[in-house]
Protein backbone atom coordinates (compact mmCIF):
# COMPACT_ATOMS: atom_id res chain seq x y z
CA UNK A 1 0.00 0.00 0.00
CA UNK A 2 1.11 3.47 -0.97
CA UNK A 3 0.03 6.79 -0.57
CA UNK A 4 1.41 9.87 -2.22
CA UNK A 5 1.02 13.90 -2.27
CA UNK A 6 2.70 16.33 -3.98
CA UNK A 7 1.38 20.18 -3.73
CA UNK A 8 3.95 23.27 -4.49
CA UNK A 9 6.80 22.83 -1.92
CA UNK A 10 5.98 19.74 -0.33
CA UNK A 11 5.90 16.09 -1.46
CA UNK A 12 5.72 13.20 1.18
CA UNK A 13 5.55 9.52 0.08
CA UNK A 14 4.29 6.40 2.85
CA UNK A 15 4.28 2.82 1.66
CA UNK A 16 3.78 -0.40 3.87
CA UNK A 17 4.53 -4.07 2.90
CA UNK A 18 4.35 -6.73 3.81
CA UNK A 19 6.29 -9.49 3.21
CA UNK A 20 4.96 -13.29 4.16
CA UNK A 21 7.56 -15.85 4.43
CA UNK A 22 6.10 -18.51 6.08
CA UNK A 23 6.65 -22.02 4.73
CA UNK A 24 8.86 -20.35 1.83
CA UNK A 25 11.72 -22.49 1.17
CA UNK A 26 15.20 -21.13 -0.59
CA UNK A 27 14.60 -21.68 -4.67
CA UNK A 28 16.30 -24.21 -5.84
CA UNK A 29 16.86 -26.02 -2.33
CA UNK A 30 14.77 -29.05 -0.91
CA UNK A 31 17.16 -28.91 1.98
CA UNK A 32 16.69 -25.34 3.51
CA UNK A 33 14.64 -24.72 6.09
CA UNK A 34 10.76 -23.43 5.06
CA UNK A 35 10.89 -19.48 6.25
CA UNK A 36 8.87 -18.64 9.46
CA UNK A 37 8.20 -15.31 9.53
CA UNK A 38 6.04 -12.22 8.14
CA UNK A 39 7.70 -9.04 7.39
CA UNK A 40 6.51 -5.21 7.76
CA UNK A 41 8.40 -2.77 6.37
CA UNK A 42 6.71 1.15 6.42
CA UNK A 43 8.70 4.11 5.27
CA UNK A 44 7.82 7.47 5.09
CA UNK A 45 9.88 10.41 2.98
CA UNK A 46 9.08 13.52 2.55
CA UNK A 47 11.22 16.94 1.23
CA UNK A 48 10.64 20.02 0.99
CA UNK A 49 11.73 23.03 -1.25
CA UNK A 50 12.34 26.58 -0.40
CA UNK A 51 14.26 28.72 -3.10
CA UNK A 52 17.54 26.81 -4.19
CA UNK A 53 17.43 24.10 -1.03
CA UNK A 54 15.99 21.21 -0.24
CA UNK A 55 15.48 19.29 2.85
CA UNK A 56 14.84 15.41 2.82
CA UNK A 57 13.59 13.02 5.72
CA UNK A 58 13.09 9.41 5.69
CA UNK A 59 12.21 7.33 8.66
CA UNK A 60 11.55 3.45 8.17
CA UNK A 61 10.99 0.62 10.17
CA UNK A 62 11.20 -3.27 9.14
CA UNK A 63 9.62 -5.36 11.84
CA UNK A 64 8.79 -9.08 11.91
CA UNK A 65 6.18 -10.89 14.04
CA UNK A 66 8.73 -12.99 15.80
CA UNK A 67 11.01 -9.99 16.67
CA UNK A 68 13.77 -11.60 15.01
CA UNK A 69 14.20 -8.04 12.97
CA UNK A 70 12.98 -4.75 14.37
CA UNK A 71 15.39 -2.09 12.80
CA UNK A 72 14.16 1.52 12.72
CA UNK A 73 16.27 4.10 10.34
CA UNK A 74 15.89 7.85 10.16
CA UNK A 75 18.04 10.05 7.67
CA UNK A 76 17.89 14.15 7.41
CA UNK A 77 19.15 15.36 4.45
CA UNK A 78 20.04 18.79 2.23
CA UNK A 79 20.73 19.99 -1.03
CA UNK A 80 21.26 23.49 -1.76
CA UNK A 81 22.09 24.61 -5.47
CA UNK A 82 24.21 27.15 -6.80
CA UNK A 83 24.40 27.66 -10.28
CA UNK A 84 26.05 24.70 -11.75
CA UNK A 85 26.98 23.44 -7.97
CA UNK A 86 24.85 21.60 -5.51
CA UNK A 87 25.96 20.99 -1.85
CA UNK A 88 25.15 18.27 0.00
CA UNK A 89 24.85 16.61 3.56
CA UNK A 90 23.33 13.52 5.18
CA UNK A 91 22.99 12.49 8.50
CA UNK A 92 21.08 9.26 9.92
CA UNK A 93 21.08 6.29 11.95
CA UNK A 94 19.66 2.43 12.00
CA UNK A 95 18.84 1.33 15.46
CA UNK A 96 18.38 -2.40 15.48
CA UNK A 97 16.17 -4.29 18.14
CA UNK A 98 18.90 -4.89 20.71
CA UNK A 99 18.95 -0.80 20.76
CA UNK A 100 22.33 -0.90 19.28
CA UNK A 101 22.72 2.30 16.93
CA UNK A 102 24.80 2.74 13.59
CA UNK A 103 25.51 6.00 12.32
CA UNK A 104 25.89 7.58 8.93
CA UNK A 105 26.98 11.10 7.95
CA UNK A 106 28.01 12.26 4.29
CA UNK A 107 28.93 15.23 2.46
CA UNK A 108 28.86 15.55 -1.21
CA UNK A 109 29.32 18.68 -4.08
CA UNK A 110 28.30 17.60 -7.54
CA UNK A 111 29.58 20.39 -10.41
CA UNK A 112 27.15 20.27 -13.39
CA UNK A 113 29.52 20.35 -16.63
CA UNK A 114 26.10 20.00 -19.01
CA UNK A 115 22.40 19.20 -19.11
CA UNK A 116 23.21 15.47 -18.55
CA UNK A 117 27.21 15.69 -17.21
CA UNK A 118 28.60 16.57 -13.77
CA UNK A 119 32.10 15.92 -11.71
CA UNK A 120 31.44 14.93 -7.97
CA UNK A 121 33.44 14.40 -4.80
CA UNK A 122 31.73 12.62 -1.74
CA UNK A 123 32.69 11.92 1.66
CA UNK A 124 30.67 9.14 4.22
CA UNK A 125 31.65 8.55 7.46
CA UNK A 126 29.98 5.15 8.99
CA UNK A 127 30.06 3.87 12.34
CA UNK A 128 28.05 0.55 12.09
CA UNK A 129 27.64 -0.48 15.92
CA UNK A 130 24.78 -2.33 15.03
CA UNK A 131 26.53 -4.56 12.15
CA UNK A 132 23.48 -3.25 9.57
CA UNK A 133 25.16 -1.48 7.18
CA UNK A 134 28.07 -2.44 6.34
CA UNK A 135 26.84 -5.27 4.34
CA UNK A 136 24.99 -2.39 2.08
CA UNK A 137 27.69 -0.18 1.83
CA UNK A 138 30.71 -1.66 1.93
CA UNK A 139 32.29 -5.38 1.61
CA UNK A 140 33.29 -6.63 5.16
CA UNK A 141 36.84 -7.52 4.39
CA UNK A 142 37.36 -3.44 4.00
CA UNK A 143 35.86 -3.39 7.59
CA UNK A 144 38.73 -4.67 10.03
CA UNK A 145 37.36 -5.04 13.29
CA UNK A 146 36.47 -1.44 14.16
CA UNK A 147 33.12 -0.37 13.54
CA UNK A 148 34.09 2.44 12.21
CA UNK A 149 34.96 3.53 8.56
CA UNK A 150 35.05 6.40 6.05
CA UNK A 151 34.71 6.32 1.84
CA UNK A 152 35.90 9.35 -0.70
CA UNK A 153 34.45 9.22 -4.13
CA UNK A 154 35.59 11.79 -7.37
CA UNK A 155 33.82 10.72 -10.69
CA UNK A 156 32.70 11.92 -13.44
CA UNK A 157 28.66 10.98 -14.13
CA UNK A 158 26.97 10.88 -17.37
CA UNK A 159 23.25 10.53 -17.68
CA UNK A 160 21.55 9.25 -20.95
Amino acid sequence: IGLNYANGPLAVSYSSLKQDFVGVQAAGSSSAAAGGTISTINTLGANYTFGATKVFLLNQTNKTDTSSTNNKATTVSLTHTMDKIVLMAQTGSLKNAAGTKSTLTGLGLDYNLGKTTAVYVRYESIDDKASAMNAAVTPSTIKGTDTKFGRTALGLRIGF
